[in-house]
């Protein structure tokens, strides 16, 4: 089996890991400020996020950790098979039985992580100017005007405010951000 040829590193990638990080942090530091019973949920994905975060850092000094969390690029694959023919079976000792299997997963349009990372952070910051009872029904009825009929973006609004409303604030008491606003 030949090695895989490591793909060149680049500046644009390092740095959304470092926002990553970074903002997954402040999240955490903001979320230190909410009443206890508000700051759970917040500091279990910004302290989850961080350390996924964390990790495609580490990836960047780690090239054998790449593959996995940045996953392989198709170019890769290309030069990996130009490189020549795969060695016999016979060649290569048995694998173990416990060998761990490689997961195939296709990379994602670099433009639609762009703009899903966007819309995430749009959603962060409006929760922030806004609250979270405000900040989620227009999020939804933003993004789905952007991606659906209009009778859509309407209804998931009215039903992720009426979750947020009548589920978090009342019947659970969860005392969510208010925003600055």
């Amino acid at each position: 089996m030949s090695r895989p040829i490591p793909r060149p590193r680049h500046a644009g990638e390092l740095l959304i890991d470092l926002a990553v990080v970074i903002g997954s942090l402040l999240y955490v530091r903001a979320a230190s400020h909410y009443p206890p019973q508000g700051r759970q949920i917040p500091n279990l994905v910004g302290w989850i996020a961080a350390g996924i975060g964390a990790l495609h850092l580490v990836a960047h000094a780690v090239p054998r950790l790449w593959t996995l969390t940045h996953g392989a690029d198709p170019a890769d694959k290309a030069a990996a098979t130009e490189a020549g023919p795969e060695p016999s079976g016979e060649d290569l000792p048995a694998a173990p039985r416990t060998a761990p299997v490689a997961l195939e997963v296709s990379p994602g349009n670099p433009r639609q992580v762009v703009l899903a990372m966007a819309w995430t952070a749009g959603l962060l910051l409006a929760v922030y100017v806004f609250g979270f009872v405000v900040a989620v029904p227009v999020f939804f009825l933003a993004y789905f005007l952007t991606l659906r009929a209009w009778r859509t973006a309407v209804a998931s609004a009215v039903v992720m405010w009426a979750v947020t409303q009548f589920l978090f604030v009342d019947a659970l008491a969860v005392p969510l951000p208010h925003g600055l606003v």
